[in-house]
């Protein structure tokens, strides 16, 4: 589960869509580049395209 991450854990995109799993991740990565574009939102375990 994201919540029990680490600061450490999920740091890169690959390591994120391990967490998510690809399908889950790729929906996250749409709807943050749709509502989001300028990264904003970005100081979490950030869901950015790989």
């Amino acid at each position: 589960m994201v919540n029990f991450l680490s600061p450490d854990e999920g740091r890169s995109p690959e390591e994120l869509r391990n967490v998510y799993g690809t399908d889950l991740n790729d929906r996250l990565v749409a709807v943050k580049e749709k509502y989001d574009p300028e990264n904003m939102f970005r100081l979490n375990h950030n869901t950015v395209r790989a």
